[in-house]
C-alpha cells in the first residue's frame, strides 16, 4: 500500500473524530435545554428507610412531598411572595 492510502485513512479519520466531537457537543446541549425545566428539588431529607420528605419549586409554588416506597403525597404547599 502507498503512502497516499495511509494519509487518506489519518485525514478521514481526524475528519470523522472532529464530526463525532461538534455532535456529541450538540448533543449535551440539547438535552441541558431539553431537561432544564422548572422543577427544583431544594432540599430533601430521609426520615426513615423508603421514607423522603421532598421540598419542591415549581412555578411559584414550594411543595412540601412525602415520598415512600411505592407512593407521593403532597404534605403542604406554599406560595412563592
Amino acid at each position: 500500500m502507498s503512502m497516499s492510502y495511509y494519509i487518506q485513512v489519518a485525514v478521514s479519520c481526524i475528519i470523522l473524530s472532529i464530526i463525532l466531537y461538534w455532535a456529541l457537543k450538540f448533543s449535551k446541549s440539547m438535552q441541558k435545554k431539553r431537561y432544564s425545566g422548572e422543577i427544583n428539588i431544594v432540599d430533601r431529607i430521609s426520615i426513615d428507610t423508603g421514607v423522603t420528605l421532598v421540598l419542591v419549586h415549581i412555578h411559584n409554588k414550594t411543595l412540601l412531598l412525602g415520598v415512600g416506597n411505592r407512593n407521593v403525597k403532597v404534605l403542604d404547599t406554599f406560595k412563592k411572595e
